[in-house]
């Protein structure tokens, strides 16, 4: 369950809050407890996602739509990303036009973050990572792209699958169990979308694109 999953690492969050009261300001100290702090948080994010692909699998989430402006929605999360201090190290580009879609505010803050997380992740610091937001005909599309690694041709078409097992080069590029694009797959598909992943090879970047049913400005307002 869960809550099984869930509680030790509140516990533990818990006890790194006490140590900060109680730790001094030395500078080793505090270094380690904000490793300790980044990790727990890194953790808690891989066990919410692992537990979100199982619900949605299982057909265990409903969706809360609503009428979204995307620009507004997709600005959102980059500010929350933000204030974490998580993009502090990137140039972050945020280009977004208005566009609305019947979705999950929820879900779709998961959508944006996992994607530009991912980009960060395999984007040197001082790197660029490109948010986007259009309109295409009956499409509302939102796209991540970044200046990174690049992807092998050969993986591209496997880039938001679950790795698969006899694969240890897909694992070992994705960098461990790469759950966060998995999650977006599962979440775009869930809200009739469907999603895709570019690069000119590897060293040249990569994009990684939504495509969700547009919401006609009408029925939006």
């Amino acid at each position: 369950p869960g809550h099984e999953l869930r509680n030790p690492l509140a516990a533990m969050i818990s006890a790194v809050r006490v140590l900060d009261r109680i730790g001094g300001r030395d500078e080793v100290a505090m270094r380690a407890r904000e490793a300790i702090r980044h990790q727990i948080t890194h953790l808690g994010r891989l066990v919410n996602d692992l537990l979100d692909i199982v619900h949605v699998t299982t057909g265990e989430i409903a969706l809360a739509r609503e009428p979204l402006n995307l620009a507004t929605s997709v600005q959102r999360s980059v500010s929350d990303l933000a204030s974490t201090g998580r993009l502090e190290r990137h140039v972050v580009d945020v280009r977004a036009e208005p566009v609305w879609a019947n979705a999950d505010p929820a879900r779709l803050n998961q959508i944006v973050s996992n994607l530009v997380l991912n980009a960060i992740k395999y984007t040197s610091p001082g790197g660029t990572i490109r948010i986007r937001v259009i309109g295409e005909g009956t499409l509302a599309i939102i796209g991540v792209s970044d200046t990174g690694i690049g992807i092998p041709p050969r993986l591209l078409p496997h880039m938001f699958d679950a790795p698969p097992r006899g694969e240890p080069r897909l694992v070992h590029f994705r960098g461990g169990l790469g759950v966060g694009l998995t999650l977006v797959r599962r979440l775009v598909e869930l809200h009739g979308g469907q999603d895709e992943a570019f690069s000119d090879g590897p060293g040249r970047g990569s994009e990684f694109v939504g495509r969700l049913p547009r919401l006609a400005p009408a029925k939006a307002t």
